[in-house]
């Protein structure tokens, strides 16, 4: 929102009803979708729609939530420009982040989001670098056109979700895995030759904060029994972390005090959406 109010032209790439439609020339679908022109018009129409369904703002200035009855669609009434509503998916997420420079994808890291925080609409609190892919990267460059700069593209199951134009939440896992789009984008602006860079495949990423968080979740919902969370949350060496660092260990310090603080307080109840494990990995739903 920031770039747009700075005149940069990237609104075609950050309004959900264009970005549909360039997905669709780019190769891309988009999921089935549903606008209204503020969210009190949504609540009107709540007894129209299938449930559970997400709304989110076709121009994002919030997070998307769930919705799984009419009775939820109340939270968007405070909406006042364009609502869009899609069916929820239950699927993992995957990004391909990067910089793109005059049509072609310059530095690019794919990833899959194995948790989230918050449930069932959140960001990735654990996630993992996958293999390129060229096809995709086509598609995405094809979409993005003549963008240059960072980006962060979301897709869920054959879907495109998002469209980021900024520095993201996992850039410490792009330069864990080789990959530094902040650098690349600064030497691409000061002249300076670049060379195609991709991310190593398998580095992981965890944000111990929301990690923590979600694994309260599923051991209060029991989507993990113990066993299965000492296996999912075990310390693997040379993971990428958040803002959390051992040189500067008063704010993880905090972070961890509130989270216990939380857990003598806070009643647990079942979480509206329940995902089943397999192989210690929680489904990821958005």
């Amino acid at each position: 929102k920031a770039l747009l109010q700075l005149g940069y032209p990237i609104r075609h790439l950050l309004d959900k009803t264009v970005l549909a439609r360039l997905a669709r020339k780019a190769g891309l679908d988009s999921p089935p979708s549903q606008t209204f022109p503020s969210g009190v018009g949504l609540e009107a129409a709540a007894s129209r729609l299938d449930y559970p369904l997400v709304v989110k703002p076709v121009v994002r200035d919030r997070r998307p939530f769930r919705a799984d009855s009419p009775a939820d669609l109340q939270r968007a009434t405070d909406i006042s420009g364009e609502v869009m509503v899609q069916p929820f998916l239950s699927d993992s997420i995957r990004t391909v982040g990067g910089v793109m420079w005059h049509g072609e994808i310059v530095a690019a890291v794919h990833q899959r989001w194995q948790r989230i925080w918050p449930v069932p609409c959140g960001q990735a609190s654990y996630a993992v670098t996958r293999p390129s892919d060229e096809e995709l990267e086509k598609r995405i460059s094809a979409l993005l056109g003549d963008y240059n700069g960072i980006f962060n593209v979301q897709l869920i199951g054959p879907y495109l979700l998002d469209v980021h134009t900024r520095p993201y939440g996992t850039q410490s896992l792009a330069l864990a895995a080789g990959v530094n789009p902040v650098g690349v984008w600064c030497d691409l602006l000061a002249g300076k030759e670049v060379v195609r860079g991709d991310a190593r495949e398998g580095v992981a990423y965890r944000w111990l904060a929301g990690d923590l968080r979600h694994l309260r979740w599923a051991l209060a919902t029991k989507k993990l029994t113990p066993g299965q969370a000492i296996g999912a949350f075990r310390p693997h060496l040379g993971t990428a972390h958040g803002t959390e660092s051992l040189l500067d260990p008063g704010p993880l310090l905090a972070r961890v005090r509130y989270h216990f603080d939380g857990l003598r307080h806070t009643s647990h109840t079942e979480a509206p959406v329940a995902e089943a494990v397999e192989e210690s990995v929680l489904e990821v739903v958005r």
